[in-house]
């Protein structure tokens, strides 16, 4: 065991900045080093350094710890079978380290206080016709000239030849070599389809996460006094900070402006809405004539259409960036818009029968189920029942 690696990886995790691939080598890494001494010494270690951070400091249940080590994201494709058993004597071992690293990004937890029942000894796991598995890290980039790739078929260390100039295709994201005059002038969009999400970074060193159904036009080379970029859907941005150059996103009407900061965007067409949630930093959000400030854990929502105005209210930070993080967070949000997140995320289509339920959703609950657990267990909550057509969700009052 790497010992410097490990301590990457799960720092890496529980700060929440870690690739889809990092996510799996520490997931292997846990399963196959599971009963050594010094993996428990390690994580009680990253807990201690990041004791001060930890909301909820409760022991999580061994469901949970099954939950990260076989994250049905990353491994859609596969069919097992876990053995509970073979878990639990590392788990009471390293359960208080592993708590500031699992709470909030596994198994469902309902502000209801509702239990999970027991699954017996085994969880079988498997992908079937009829399971319709969660979104996983997916994306197409369209290279200069209307290339079209999927990333998620590529090898890494692939070459990709434009006009004039090459790409590679390196830890997840496309890097260039040098900048050429074709370089300084090419464009590429990058896009994940409902189902979908996918992690990069900007040849600025920002790094981006795209939400399903989502895009990004941007610069293979930021080379101007302006850093910018248009998206649709939902993005994260973890900007890199350049006094020098201000980093732009365009959103429809909308444009924001920074320096250095992180934020979330989300402007998918269907929605009439664009709203602008900022982590940490400041931006500063323009539409028409009006421009507004935005401080730390402020919202901006601006109205599609002829109207300029920028509404600003402070908001639940954890609920905006929620899809980022692995979950969904519901804070009496109408079944409408929930569905609307959810239908995104798995790819499937959703019909109302009869009046529709006028009951708002609270609560959080993994990304990582299969369609079914995930309406089970909101059909817990009394909001509404749920029924599954094929690839279709019905909502029933």
């Amino acid at each position: 065991m790497d010992e410097q690696r490990v301590l990457y990886l799960l720092r890496g995790y529980i700060q929440n900045r870690l690739s889809n691939r990092e996510k799996i080598e520490l997931s292997e890494i846990m399963k196959s080093d599971g009963d050594n001494p010094l993996l428990g010494e390690l994580m009680e270690e990253v807990f201690a350094e990041h004791r001060h951070t930890i909301k909820d400091s409760s022991t999580p249940s061994s469901q949970m710890w099954q939950a990260i080590l076989n994250d049905a994201r990353f491994f859609a494709n596969e069919e097992r079978t876990i053995n509970r058993k073979s878990f639990l004597s590392t788990w009471y071992y390293l359960a208080g380290a592993a708590a500031c690293i699992l709470v909030g990004y596994t198994i469902y937890f309902f502000q209801q206080g509702i239990e999970m029942p027991n699954r017996g000894d085994e969880i079988l796991i498997t992908t079937t016709e009829k399971a319709i598995t969660p979104g996983r890290e997916q994306a197409t980039l369209t290279l200069p000239g209307g290339k079209v790739v999927a990333l998620d078929s590529l090898k890494e260390g692939t070459s990709l030849q434009g006009e004039g100039f090459t790409l590679r295709f390196e830890d997840g994201q496309i890097k260039t070599d040098g900048a050429n005059d074709q370089l300084l002038s090419a464009t590429t969009t990058l896009r994940t389809p409902h189902g979908g999400e996918y992690q990069t970074r900007l040849s600025d060193g920002t790094s981006v996460w795209l939400n399903a159904g989502s895009s990004i036009t941007y610069p293979l080379v930021f080379h101007t006094d302006k850093r910018e970029v248009t998206i649709t859907g939902e993005v994260f941005f973890d900007v890199e900070k350049d006094r020098n150059k201000p980093f732009v996103v365009h959103a429809e009407e909308t444009s924001i402006t920074v320096l250095g900061t992180s934020f979330n965007v989300s402007a998918y067409p269907e929605d009439m809405a664009i709203r602008t949630t900022l982590i940490e930093g400041s931006v500063r959000m323009q539409k028409g004539q009006k421009v507004k400030n935005l401080l730390p854990g402020q919202q901006a929502l601006v109205q599609k259409g002829e109207s300029n105005d920028i509404t600003v209210q402070t908001v639940d930070i954890e609920e905006a960036i929620a899809w980022k993080n692995g979950y969904f967070y519901f804070h009496k949000e109408d079944i409408q818009s929930a569905m609307k997140k959810i239908g995104r995320w798995y790819n499937v289509e959703v019909k109302y029968e009869g009046e529709l339920p006028d009951r708002g959703l609270d609560g959080t609950i993994s990304r990582m189920e299969d369609l079914r657990q995930l309406l089970d267990a909101l059909e817990l909550t009394g909001a509404a029942q749920f029924s599954l057509e094929e690839r279709r969700i019905i909502v029933r009052k």
